[in-house]
């Protein structure tokens, strides 16, 4: 049976970005827990960025996660407005 939805409210990204980092690693780790390996799907935006850039700072084991990107727009990675370049700098940090 599927768990009910709560409703959280934030009044600033910042700690709504926390707040998902919380989530999201936490599901991440137990997925690696259970199955060695977890993905991830991740879109490109500013409203993700925040998102990412706490995520990127937590203690998950990154070399166990595979990110896929869900809407890339197939521009040249490091041209403006690739979401591969916007994910490496924000989630993955390089």
């Amino acid at each position: 049976m599927a768990q009910p939805i709560e409703l959280i409210e934030f009044g600033a990204r910042a700690p709504m970005a926390e707040r998902l980092a919380d989530v999201i690693e936490a599901k991440l780790a137990r997925a690696i827990a259970t199955r060695g390996v977890a993905s991830l799907a991740v879109s490109g935006g500013s409203t993700s960025a925040g998102l990412y850039r706490v995520l990127s700072t937590g203690t998950l084991e990154w070399r166990k996660v595979t990110a896929a990107l869900v809407d890339e727009r197939w521009t040249r990675p490091g041209s403006s407005g690739s979401n591969e370049t916007f994910i490496g700098n924000t989630l993955i940090g390089y």
